[in-house]
């Protein structure tokens, strides 16, 4: 078993009886610290995140989406050139606090090992989220309420893990892989969830566990899944549409991507600049009577992109 590292952090110190949870998410997590071999030979300079869909990275539009839907809060667990994701949102115009965790196993883990290492800095309700995940902003603000997972109907060549819908739509059982129960409907995951306090909870102990019996190389979903088949878990599905949204995982994805968001993303970039700081400033002095104007402030913007020991 590798030898865990200890994250220092100035968010560790949790109370013992924890507030009330706000009504919506306003936290995400986002875990990029794959190498991204399957985009190769873009990934070899370049972080998959940072992989460009019509002029702006994926980790652009993630940001723009966040901030346009009120997020206050962005974690991102990095690895495979860590230091380029960290550059970029250090020169990125936002409104977001965000963390930066390393993960020094990157190479030789899985996604369950860079959930793990945000236990300590991740403050439920958040939303958890994958690195190559592009997708309309409209489906984000369906993601804000807890314990949430985004699903797809399953349609050929969709690879991944699935779920079982019961008839309130809440998720029965998860099939990690390629593993799927036969005869049933069954709806792909889109790497989105939302977890509350209370979920997060019952997901942690679980997650801790299996990573510190050597489990890095699993998927954090084996953890979900285990905790759906005991009905210990509550998670509802917010549908999204396969033509607005996809998983960058190939270079034949890239494409698709690039050819599906190509005026969607000059909708969404024309309304976040018209939202950035320098144009809200720019129309709260031009008005004659002292505000704002069409323009709503989204507040000051906060820059800080605070680097975590691990």
């Amino acid at each position: 078993m590798p030898t865990m590292p200890s994250a220092t952090t100035p968010l560790r110190d949790v109370p013992t009886s924890p507030p009330a949870e706000p009504r919506g998410v306003s936290t995400a997590l986002l875990l990029a610290a794959g190498t991204g071999t399957r985009l190769l030979p873009l990934t070899r300079t370049a972080p998959k995140c940072l992989t460009d869909i019509n002029g702006l990275p994926i980790l652009g539009r993630l940001v723009r989406c966040l901030v346009e839907e009120g997020f206050t809060k962005l974690l991102v667990v990095v690895g495979h050139l860590g230091d380029q994701v960290r550059d970029y949102l250090e020169g990125e115009q936002h409104r977001l606090t965000i963390e930066v965790i390393e993960n020094p196993l990157y190479a030789s883990s899985n996604n369950i090992y860079s959930l793990w290492l945000a236990r300590h800095q991740v403050d439920a309700p958040f939303l958890l989220v994958e690195s190559d995940l592009v997708f309309d902003q409209g489906l984000l603000s369906e993601m804000k309420t807890p314990d949430r997972v985004a699903v797809a109907k399953l349609l050929t060549g969709m690879a991944g893990s699935t779920v079982g819908l019961d008839a309130s739509q809440k998720v029965a059982d998860f099939a990690v892989g390629a593993s799927r129960p036969a005869g049933e409907e069954r709806y792909k995951t889109v790497n989105a969830y939302t977890f509350s306090r209370e979920t997060w909870d019952r997901v942690l102990p679980l997650l801790d566990r299996r990573v510190r019996a050597g489990h890095v190389h699993d998927y954090y979903e084996i953890v979900l899944s285990q905790l759906a088949s005991e009905r210990n878990i509550s998670l509802t599905a917010t549908r999204f549409d396969h033509e607005r949204w996809i998983e960058v995982d190939s270079q034949e994805d890239l494409i698709l991507a690039r050819a599906r968001f190509r005026h969607r993303h000059e909708i969404q970039d024309r309304a976040y600049r018209a939202n950035s700081p320098e144009q809200v400033g720019a129309n709260s002095e031009s008005d004659d009577d002292g505000e704002m104007g069409r323009v709503k402030s989204l507040g000051t913007p906060t820059k800080r992109v605070e680097r975590l020991a691990t």
